[in-house]
C-alpha cells in the first residue's frame, strides 16, 4: 500500500483490549519441544509482515485453520470408510477426533493485552476499508488479497495486532500479532500436548476452493 493508503487506514479503530487466545504449534524443532513464538517471515501468510506475524485465535478456530491448511490429510483420515457424513451418522462421528494422517498438535493459550488492536470486524474499520475498495470478502480471499499490504501498513501506523474474521471459521475470530507485541514466553500455558480437531470442526471448516474433502459432504 502507498503512503496515502496508510493515511486512509488511520480511520480504522485501534484501541485497547484484553482477551485470552489460543495457538496450535505449527513447527516442531529438532529437539522435539515446540516453541509458541516461532514464526517464519519468509512464508507467505494472510497478515504477513517483514518481521514476522504470530497467528492466534479462539480454540475452535485454530483447529479449523489446521484442517484448512491440511486438506489432504483430512481427506485421507476419513473415519467413515468412504461412506461419508450424512444425516444418519453425523451425530456418531461429529465428536470424534480426525485421526491419522492429520498430525496432532499441542495447544497453547495466553492472555494478551493491547493498547492498539485494530479491529477489522468493526463497522468503522469496514467503512475505512471500503474507501480503499477493500470488501469483507477480500479479507478472507484464498490468495490473501490485500491482507499482507494492510498488515504492513498497520505495523507502520503502530498497530500491535489485527482482529479479523477467520478464513477457516467464518463464525470465529483470528488475531494477527506483530513482532514487537508478542506475548512473553513465560505467560504461555500449555492446554494439551496433543490434540486433533473433531469431525464436527472439520465439517464446519471453510476450505480453499476445490479443497474440501469429499467425505465431509457439502459445506454447511
Amino acid at each position: 500500500m502507498s503512503a496515502l493508503d496508510d493515511a486512509a487506514l488511520v480511520a480504522v479503530p485501534a484501541g485497547s483490549r484484553t482477551l485470552r487466545v489460543y495457538l496450535r504449534h505449527c513447527h516442531i524443532p529438532a529437539d522435539g519441544h515446540p516453541d509458541p513464538l516461532w514464526v517464519s517471515a519468509d512464508v507467505p501468510s494472510r497478515w504477513r509482515t517483514e518481521s514476522g506475524t504470530l497467528y492466534v485465535a479462539d480454540a475452535e478456530t485454530v483447529m479449523a485453520e489446521h484442517c484448512r491448511n491440511r486438506p489432504a490429510e483430512v481427506r485421507a483420515a476419513d473415519p467413515t470408510g468412504g461412506v461419508g457424513l450424512n444425516v444418519a451418522n453425523f451425530a456418531f462421528y461429529a465428536p470424534r477426533p480426525v485421526g491419522d494422517p492429520l498430525p496432532a498438535r499441542a495447544l497453547y493459550s495466553v492472555e494478551v493485552a493491547f493498547e492498539r488492536l485494530a479491529d477489522l470486524r468493526s463497522q468503522p474499520a469496514l467503512d475505512a476499508l471500503a474507501d480503499l475498495r477493500v470488501s469483507p470478502s477480500d479479507l478472507i480471499a484464498d490468495d490473501y488479497g490485500p491482507c499482507p499490504a494492510i498488515a504492513q501498513a498497520g505495523e507502520r501506523l503502530g498497530w500491535q495486532a489485527i482482529r479479523a474474521r477467520s478464513a477457516a471459521n467464518l463464525d470465529g475470530t483470528a488475531l494477527a500479532i506483530f513482532r514487537y507485541a508478542f506475548p512473553p514466553r513465560e505467560r504461555w500455558r500449555v492446554e494439551t500436548d496433543t490434540t486433533r480437531p473433531s469431525v464436527r470442526i472439520a465439517y464446519l471448516t471453510r476450505y480453499r476452493a476445490g479443497h474440501r474433502p469429499a467425505w465431509l459432504g457439502d459445506a454447511p
